[in-house]
C-alpha cells in the first residue's frame, strides 16, 4: 500500500506528533490526516477474542471473582500480593508499557 506524501510545509518535528491525550493541546492535525485502519486479518482476530472471552463471561459471569479470590485473603480482606515489591514492580511496569505505547510518537511504530 503507498503511503501518502508529507507536505512540503511539514517540517520533520511534524512527524513527531504525539497524541492528544498526551500533550494537553489541541494539534492533533498529522495523525487525524492519516488514518490507519485495521486490516481485515486483524479485524477478524478481534472480532473473534471479543466472541471467545464474551462468551466464556456469559457462560461463566462468577469467572472474574473465582479469579480474583485467589488474590485475596478473606480472613484480612487484603490482597497479599499487593504488598509483595515484585508484584508492585510488574504492575508500576505494566502499566508505564501500556502509557508508553499509547504516547510515543506514531512514526516510532513504522
Amino acid at each position: 500500500m503507498a503511503r501518502a506524501a508529507v507536505p512540503a510545509e511539514a517540517s520533520a518535528a511534524d512527524a513527531l506528533v504525539v497524541p492528544l491525550s498526551c500533550r494537553g493541546d489541541f494539534s492533533f492535525h498529522l495523525l487525524s490526516a492519516k488514518p490507519r485502519g485495521m486490516n481485515r486479518t486483524g479485524l477478524i482476530i478481534a472480532l473473534f477474542l471479543a466472541l471467545i472471552v464474551g462468551l466464556l463471561f456469559g457462560l461463566y459471569p462468577e469467572l472474574d471473582l473465582k479469579l480474583a479470590s485467589l488474590f485475596y485473603d478473606a480472613p484480612t480482606r487484603t490482597f497479599p500480593a499487593g504488598l509483595n515489591w515484585l508484584a508492585a514492580v510488574a504492575r508500576d511496569g505494566a502499566m508505564w508499557i501500556a502509557w508508553g505505547s499509547h504516547c510515543l510518537p506514531s512514526s516510532l511504530w513504522l
